[in-house]
């Protein structure tokens, strides 16, 4: 994190401020409800997050879209409600339905704390959370999104739908916006979405490093690797364009995107992948769940994202000692140090991608040199344990505000 951004951090959660009480119990038998929006990334981000709170007492309930038949959701340590959201969604139809099961799931289970978590459960949760006088909201902005980052009319017209929501729901005292990068802070306050009183920076969901087996850099052929959903702004056509660049120069590199298609105006066509693999200018594997395993078979992870709130892949790739490249703009630059555990190049500059790519691909010791770092950085920063102890200390600045006149 550069010294502006760590600055930036700090002012955002009160720097220099007293914290409450975070001894043990200090949540326990605390009823949380913890809503949010797709059963994957659930699995994904906050699985371990969920049970790190179950550890120390607390009463937690989880409300998610998931099929009743999937048995990844049947054992859970935790009472587990079924909401009908869609992330893609725009049927006003649908969208009433999800907002009424978040109501029903709300009256059933009674929170002292709800917690939303992406968007779409922000929105329509905070708004019931407003309505049914929960004592404590605290929303989880994992990033800008299509709404707030494109400038295109679409996203416009839904910029202005939503943003009258958005501050009736989340614009008062009793709400606390956790955002993953001091950036989108500053954004959602321009917004007048959040409060900067009552707004805080808790970078990603939390990493368990240890699932993740630091990667032996060799000599030889070199493959690098996309992770990422199939999206435009994840910077996937200029990866893309790098590819075509260095394959022109090393042509034994080899160039792999992992990832699935997304319910979003911004993902790229089946047919373009196509002509991609057909011009033998990278390999899509397509969306896989056995990520520590597929990170094993890259040498250098690289994101060349437009924007980001945390990027999960840059930690993942971290975690497993893999050499990172990214780009040079919010949330991408808050995961790496530049120069030490990764390499940062200009936003849609695929030569300067290109050109970053071959660096990394002559050096099997700088490579290893820069994943050692970027594996020691995640623990650091982004582990799992760390996320829970800021998360925590933020439930437990709200209840304190909550319980004052």
């Amino acid at each position: 994190m550069s010294a502006i951004s760590r600055e930036a951090v700090e002012v955002a959660n009160g720097a220099g401020l007293h914290p409450p009480d975070t001894t043990a119990g200090g949540l326990r038998g605390v009823r949380i409800l913890l809503v949010g929006n797709d059963p994957e990334y659930f699995l994904m981000h906050r699985l371990a997050f969920a049970r790190a709170l179950g550890e120390e007492g607390v009463d937690l309930h989880v409300a998610i879209p998931f099929s009743s038949d999937d048995r990844r959701f049947k054992s859970l340590e935790f009472p587990l409600h079924r909401i009908a959201l869609s992330r893609g969604s725009r049927n006003p139809v649908n969208e009433i339905g999800a907002t009424r099961d978040i109501l029903g799931v709300s009256r059933l289970v009674v929170p002292t704390i709800v917690h939303h978590v992406t968007i779409k459960p922000i929105m329509y949760g905070s708004i019931v959370a407003r309505l049914l006088r929960t004592p404590v909201v605290v929303n989880s902005v994992t990033g800008l999104g299509y709404v707030f980052s494109s400038s295109n009319r679409d996203a416009r017209v839904m910029r202005s739908a939503v943003l009258p929501a958005l501050r009736f729901g989340c614009n008062r005292a009793e709400v606390t916006m956790l955002f993953e990068n001091a950036d989108d802070l500053e954004v959602y306050r321009g917004f007048g979405i959040s409060r900067r009183a009552t707004s805080r920076v808790v970078p990603s969901s939390g990493i368990e490093v240890d699932s993740f087996e630091p990667h032996a850099h060799r000599e030889g052929a070199v493959t690098v690797m996309f992770l990422g959903r199939m999206l435009y702004d994840k910077g996937v056509r200029e990866f893309a364009a790098a590819a075509k660049e260095v394959k022109r120069r090393r042509p034994e590199i080899r160039f792999v995107l992992v990832g699935g298609s997304d319910p979003n105006p911004e993902s790229i066509s089946e047919e373009t992948l196509r002509e991609w693999r057909a011009d033998g200018i990278v390999e899509h594997w397509g969306w896989r769940s056995d990520i520590p395993a597929v990170l094993q078979t890259a040498d250098i992870l690289c994101l060349p994202s437009y924007r980001e709130g945390l990027p999960r892949a840059l930690l993942e790739g971290g975690a497993s000692g893999l050499a990172l490249i990214t780009t040079d703009v919010p949330g991408c630059r808050d995961a790496v140090i530049p120069g030490r555990s990764g390499l940062l190049v200009p936003v849609r500059d695929p030569l300067a991608l290109a050109n970053a790519i071959l660096d990394l691909a002559d050096s099997a010791v700088r490579r290893a040199a820069l994943g050692a770092e970027a594996r020691v950085d995640v623990r650091a920063r982004f582990s799992v344990s760390s996320v829970v102890a800021q998360t925590r200390e933020a439930y437990l600045h709200a209840l304190d505000r909550a319980k004052k006149p």
